[in-house]
Order: structure tokens, then sequence, then C-alpha cells
């Protein structure tokens, strides 16, 4: 016979342990975050340079089309160059466009390399690849 457990009690699969995070995960995503920030510094004034030099009309003009790219477009590339686009890139873009097109593409792309090394550093960590990660 299986014993009641409270539902308040039970473990789903969408739980978050807090003492997962612990200085070193906060001090790297910092650590991300002001590096970027270091390297945006000289451009402050003409923010437009850094998205125009990284395929950013592009993802941004896939982000506004959501794929539905019409016959005659701004850029002279054929239809099945917009497929080639990372999926989730652009409709993050889109996600955050209440900031601006151009400043969602910035922020999702600080956001995603912080997460991305927050997410290695804890695989070091777990599966012990490293005596200090």
């Amino acid at each position: 016979m299986q014993e009641q457990v409270p539902v308040s009690q039970k473990k789903t699969g969408l739980s978050f342990d807090f003492s997962l995070i612990d200085g070193k995960m906060i001090a790297l995503a910092a650590i991300n975050i002001v590096a970027t920030l270091l390297v945006y510094l000289p451009f402050l004034r003409d923010f437009g340079v850094i998205s125009r030099y990284w395929d950013g009309p592009l993802y941004i003009y896939v982000a506004k089309t959501l794929y539905l790219v019409p016959a005659v477009t701004p850029f002279s590339l054929p239809d099945y160059y917009y497929a080639c686009h990372l999926a989730l890139f652009p409709l993050l873009i889109r996600a955050f466009s209440s900031i601006g097109y151009d400043n969602s593409m910035i922020f999702v792309v600080i956001a995603s390399s912080t997460l991305a090394t927050v997410i290695f550093y804890q695989l070091l960590k777990e599966f012990k690849y490293s005596i200090n990660p």
C-alpha cells in the first residue's frame, strides 16, 4: 500500500533549486555582461554600427516577417536563404521587440551568451570535469 503524499509536497519536473546558484556562477554572469558592455562602449553614440555589422538586419527582418518573406525584399537574397537562420534567435528578438528590434537583438545576444556561460560552468561543476570550474 502506497503512502499518500499531499499535493503541496509532491515534486514536479518544473521545480528549481536555488541552492544551485553560487557566488562563482553570479561572478561569471557579471563578468560576461561587463566584458560585453566594454566591447560595446566605443559604439554607444552610434549603436546602429553594432547591429549593422552582425547579421543584424537579416535576423531583424526574419523576426519582423516570421519567415513569411515577401517576393521583394530589401536584400538581394533568394527566398531559401532565410531558412538558414536559427529559428529561436529571430523569435526571441521578436519576443523582446518592445524595446526596439536593434536593442532586442543586442539584449538577446547578451542574455543567451550569459546563459551559455552559466550552463557551461554548471556542467563542469556537476560532472566534475574540472577541479576548480
